[in-house]
């Protein structure tokens, strides 16, 4: 892994990243480093039981999405005092 690579959690994937495999073997693509160009790809990428793969910010169109928050949302606030 060089410094232009990341890793980052499957549920940051979109399409215009460009993405490295830790495995060449173990999934259906050609290569094992590729841009991510539809949401076929996306699905089948999230069908892997993957947890990360390493992000290539320079030759990605764009950033992943952000992490998922581990913390839930506040709730909404009680609604007024008539």
């Amino acid at each position: 892994m060089d410094d232009l690579e990341q890793r980052i959690s499957i549920s940051q994937l979109r399409v215009g990243l460009y993405i490295r495999l830790d495995s060449w073997m173990d999934h259906p693509f050609l290569f094992g480093s590729f841009k991510i160009r539809n949401e076929k790809q996306l699905q089948v990428l999230r069908s892997l039981g993957l947890s990360h793969v390493l992000y290539v910010k320079s030759k990605s169109d764009l950033p992943p999405l952000p992490p998922p928050s581990s913390n839930p949302p506040p709730p909404p606030p009680p609604p007024p005092a008539p």
